[in-house]
């Protein structure tokens, strides 16, 4: 009986526990093609948006960058649900010339933790 007792919480536990994920979906498109910059010491900026479509709070782990050249900020470390938040992306190729791919992950509490944005450029 204890048994049968122990099973049935047990169950109960589980349906009612939230294994529910947090869902990021970008409001922007999330890979660039900037073209030909004319110089080796242009600055350009880029802001990407993104939202929360879950009951659950996102929270934005960890950011990871492919270069040194490239600085990160972003709006808010958690988003409550149906919040919108933005990553700006700063890129500053000197030094670099011929094709670029830069790309910033960012990892969160999602089903898909790492979600990749990708900017290319090709520097004269």
């Amino acid at each position: 009986m204890k048994i049968l007792v122990s099973l049935i919480a047990f169950a109960i536990s589980c349906f009612f526990s939230s294994s529910e994920y947090s869902d990021l979906t970008f409001l922007d498109k999330r890979i660039y093609h900037m073209g030909k910059i004319a110089s080796y010491d242009t600055t350009f900026l880029k802001t990407i948006r993104f939202t929360n479509n879950s009951t659950e709070d996102l929270e934005i782990l960890k950011v990871y960058k492919s270069c040194s050249c490239t600085d990160v900020k972003l709006s808010s470390k958690c988003l409550k649900p149906n919040e919108v938040g933005y990553v700006e992306i700063t890129v500053n190729p000197l030094n670099s010339i011929g094709l670029q791919e830069i790309t910033v992950h960012l990892i969160a509490n999602t089903e898909i933790k790492d979600h990749v944005i990708r900017i290319l450029f090709e520097v004269e």
